[in-house]
């Protein structure tokens, strides 16, 4: 998903039911849209998982967002990203 669009409460409740993996990404260099929707969406998820009883470790593996810093492309991060999962996984990108 992409963190120009945070979630709200009711969709990252659903998201942690449904017990979906997200990978949240957010244009380093965004002049329109606030890197803060990537950083409140993370946490809103984080939250959201920790409530349906997951660590805030599980809750970490469930929920990935790359430091504002990388330059790393988002589809090659996803596809380390599949490779070390032991279970297959959904991520959804912009």
């Amino acid at each position: 998903m992409t963190g120009g669009f945070p979630v709200n409460a009711a969709q990252a409740t659903a998201i942690a039911a449904a017990e979906v993996p997200v990978w949240i990404t957010h244009g380093e260099h965004d002049h329109l849209l606030n890197v803060s929707g990537a950083r409140n969406s993370s946490a809103m998820l984080r939250q959201a998982y920790e409530a349906r009883g997951k660590t805030p470790e599980q809750a970490a593996d469930l929920v990935r967002r790359p430091p504002q810093a990388s330059r790393q492309a988002p589809t090659a991060a996803v596809s380390r990203l599949a490779r070390s999962s032991p279970i297959p996984r959904i991520w959804l990108t912009t």
